[in-house]
């Protein structure tokens, strides 16, 4: 089967990541965050985790996602399960309920709730958070990565370009920033990195910028634009 750039870019993080478990003597580490998961895995659906062990790897999804999964999941078992995912992960992986000896590793965003929830459930294995480990590893960037951020860039840049060469005078600024992310998803996009802020006068000085429908006037000459775009292609995501 042919694998795309960013499928063997996969393969090669999630090598990363079992070099680093071994260094570090951890036995299992679980990844939750989307963005992570996405990084590890190149699936862009909604619902998913990754188990990751020094000599293996799952991407775990429920049935919603199992023909998406099978289609873009390369790195990592794929297997769908049924109910609690940490449920699950205990009967399959960690026995009733795991080994002293068992070092597990979660990212340390994982919500508190459901941190106490494994440390319960695997009342048996050695349970630790870890800072930014996939993190970290996602900050070198591959040449596939950087080609995309190139892309993410002419995208962004390319769509504003489009809008700036119209009149704004007499438009809102809904409307110019509707126009900048139409334009962002015709030439690429997956979807905005945050709203779209357009802000005319005084109000551009606002950093934190709740958008409202203010018409600009012709005494308006200052308008402050913070844009960015995210850009999913093959799985990775890239914002710009």
């Amino acid at each position: 089967m042919t694998l795309t750039d960013l499928q063997r870019h996969s393969i090669s993080a999630v090598r990363k990541l079992q070099s680093f478990l071994r260094k570090k003597s951890v036995d299992a580490f679980f990844v939750a965050d989307m963005a992570n998961v996405r990084y590890l895995t190149t699936f862009s659906g909604t619902s998913g985790s990754c188990l990751v062990f020094p000599d293996s790897s799952y991407f775990l999804t429920d049935f919603r996602y199992k023909v998406q999964a099978a289609e873009q999941v390369r790195s990592c078992e794929v297997i769908i399960y049924a109910g609690d995912v940490f449920e699950f992960m205990k009967k399959k992986f960690f026995g009733r309920n795991g080994s002293r000896r068992t070092r597990v590793a979660l990212e340390n965003t994982i919500p508190v709730g459901l941190y106490d929830k494994v440390v319960s459930l695997l009342s048996g294995c050695e349970i630790s958070k870890a800072d930014e480990v996939v993190e970290k590893l996602a900050a070198v960037k591959s040449k596939a990565e950087v080609e995309r951020i190139r892309k993410a860039c002419w995208i962004s840049a390319s769509a504003l370009d489009i809008i700036l060469q119209e009149d704004w005078v007499g438009k809102t600024e809904i409307e110019i920033s509707s126009t900048i992310e139409f334009n962002q998803k015709i030439l690429g996009a997956s979807k905005e990195s945050f709203d779209t802020i357009v802000a005319s006068g005084g109000r551009g000085a606002r950093r934190q910028f709740l958008q409202q429908r203010v018409d600009h006037r012709p005494g308006y000459r200052a308008v402050f634009v913070d844009v960015a775009m995210q850009s999913s292609s093959q799985g990775l995501v890239l914002s710009c």
